[in-house]
């Protein structure tokens, strides 16, 4: 990948996680999302969303790791083996 084409991942990635994050901020996730009106909206459960939003964005580049923080103390991680 050239500079510039890891700028434009990094920009794609950035505002897809901006729009998740407004999303969901200040929101009861069980009503204001569809997919957590069956599935409980825990740290994991949210990460795994990110996930497969993400997923969607079709990046040519891969995901070493994604992290989520819910407070300073509180998060959940999931780290990818790419070979």
């Amino acid at each position: 990948f050239s500079e510039q084409d890891l700028f434009q991942q990094k920009t794609k990635l950035q505002q897809a996680i901006e729009k998740l994050t407004s999303h969901l901020d200040h929101e009861h996730l069980n009503f204001a999302i569809p997919e957590f009106k069956k599935v409980v909206p825990t740290t994991e459960n949210i990460l795994l969303y990110f996930e497969n939003k993400i997923s969607k964005l079709r990046l040519r580049t891969t995901l070493s790791f994604l992290k989520l923080f819910e407070s300073e103390n509180l998060w959940s991680e999931k780290y990818y083996v790419t070979k």
